[in-house]
């Protein structure tokens, strides 16, 4: 995903199940709200760990943050 330097945006993570979320923010909802203030570095990284019934998978995803 790309998004300029200001602005916010919304990272969500659907599933079909009542599975519990753990993100690198240490939010536990199914979406979460990042922003990028104007000294924001190129790129920030979420991880979320989606988690049922004993297994887990960790997601991750890469924003990259442009001046424009």
């Amino acid at each position: 995903a790309q998004i300029c330097k200001g602005n916010n945006a919304t990272l969500s993570v659907e599933t079909d199940v009542d599975a519990t979320y753990l993100w690198s923010t240490g939010e536990t909802t199914s979406s979460i709200s990042i922003n990028f203030p104007s000294n924001a570095f190129d790129r920030q990284k979420n991880n979320v760990t989606v988690s049922f019934n004993g297994c887990s998978k960790v997601l991750e995803e890469n924003t990259f943050v442009s001046d424009a």
